[in-house]
């Protein structure tokens, strides 16, 4: 059995493609008695000239709830055994995660991918065997780490043994802060989900905005090569994938909707937020439930703003709730059965 891995990533230019078609071609018909498996990323490949016509196409299914718990307790095993962590309490938090996910419907569905499986056992055993407890957090947290895998630094050893950085991440590349890649990341995502013509899956980023508005954040714009960028985005994969016809997307929708919500929180009101969410309520509902989660983890008063704007009519006058600061614990509400 032989394995042609990648077969969406060979690009385009110089006909490689056409050159790569041809070689498989060549080798099924002189070795006909072997079996050979080629991936690809199922939109790249649906949406090419090249498909190969003796194949037969089959789509790899999402985990089912055995391979999940299958898939932590070997990584748990695996942390196991290759730290100090002893067996029955790698074995005892592999249960507590498997427990946590097959429990909740949300992480169920995350967990069905196994990059987001992944994610979610790093972010568990990172904090010493425990999820957090608000949704909003935990995608905060997988956003961060998904953002640290797609644009470290990539580097390896010599032939003399010496660390040799083979690429920069793309901050140092374009010479920018994480902070601002991040905020671009938002208002990518705020755009895709605006634009987007269906209420499910991902929605499409195109190499060319994408490219646009990291060279637009570039300090030193004359000394960033967009193909060079364009190659660097390609062969990388985190918050970010390629989908392959220079289409990039999230690896789930829930980041997605998470990265909207944030762009929100950071940059329009809440009349602005719930305007939306009355407009076109389907396509902005989890999204404002993530923006009113974002906004109570930061100061009272602008989440209960929200939840105002979000009301079908004005509140009474007499029966608003009117609110006093009140120490450390931010904004209480005052005035009895009224006040509430």
């Amino acid at each position: 059995m032989i394995l042609l891995d990648g077969l969406d990533e060979v690009p385009s230019a110089e006909l490689q493609r056409s050159q790569i078609k041809q070689a498989v071609d060549d080798f099924t018909a002189a070795f006909p008695k072997c079996r050979i498996i080629l991936t690809s990323r199922i939109y790249a490949y649906q949406n090419q000239n090249w498909r190969l016509g003796d194949f037969t196409d089959i789509v790899l299914a999402p985990f089912n709830k055995i391979q999940i718990c299958e898939l932590v307790d070997r990584y748990y095993k695996h942390i196991a055994d290759v730290s100090r962590m002893d067996t029955l309490n790698a074995q005892g938090r592999a249960q507590l995660l498997k427990k946590a996910i097959l429990n909740n419907q949300r992480l169920t569905d995350l967990a069905e991918r196994p990059l987001l499986l992944t994610l979610m056992i790093s972010i568990h055993a990172w904090r010493g065997g425990s999820l957090p407890d608000d949704r909003q957090e935990l995608y905060e947290q997988a956003v961060e780490l998904l953002l640290d895998l797609w644009e470290r630094s990539k580097w390896d050893r010599n032939s003399q043994g010496e660390i040799v950085i083979r690429r920069q991440s793309i901050a140092e590349y374009l010479k920018v802060d994480r902070k601002q890649l991040r905020q671009l990341l938002d208002h990518l995502a705020f755009n895709a989900h605006s634009n987007q013509k269906t209420f499910e899956g991902l929605a499409d980023i195109t190499s060319i905005e994408l490219i646009k508005g990291l060279m637009n954040l570039s300090h030193d714009k004359g000394n960033v090569n967009p193909q060079l960028l364009e190659k660097y985005l390609r062969e990388r994969a985190g918050l970010l994938i390629e989908r392959g016809n220079n289409v990039h997307a999230f690896p789930h929708r829930t980041f997605q909707e998470y990265l909207a919500a944030c762009y929100l929180t950071d940059h329009e009101d809440p009349s602005e937020i719930a305007g939306l969410a009355r407009k076109d309520p389907v396509r902005w509902r989890e999204v404002i439930l993530l923006a009113g989660a974002k906004a109570a983890g930061g100061m009272n008063y602008a989440v209960w703003s929200l939840a105002q704007e979000l009301c079908p009519t004005k509140l009474d006058t007499q029966c608003k709730t009117r609110f006093v600061h009140y120490g450390k614990s931010g904004y209480q509400p005052v005035g009895g059965r009224e006040g509430l």
